[in-house]
């Protein structure tokens, strides 16, 4: 996906996170947002829909990576243990 089609969305999510930070008005809709990468982080994806608008992420499952980048995404069925 072209990530200048991801502007419109990339401004909503930066209006939404300004005014509410994570949890948004809309249940079970939450937002995340960084400024610069972070170190590795252990975690249970819940069964969810991740949206990559800006950037990048590294979703370790095992010894197996998942990269994905603007305009990609990642869905987890079920909760699954990670290192992102």
């Amino acid at each position: 996906m072209d990530t200048d089609s991801l502007a419109p969305l990339r401004d909503a999510i930066a209006r939404l996170w300004q005014a509410h930070g994570r949890e948004t008005p809309l249940e079970g809709l939450y937002l995340t947002a960084v400024s610069a990468p972070t170190g590795p982080i252990h975690a249970v994806y819940r069964p969810s829909l991740c949206v990559v608008v800006q950037g990048a992420k590294i979703s370790m499952l095992g010894d197996r990576a998942f990269c994905y980048d603007a305009g990609k995404c990642l869905i987890a069925s079920m909760e699954v243990p990670i290192r992102a």
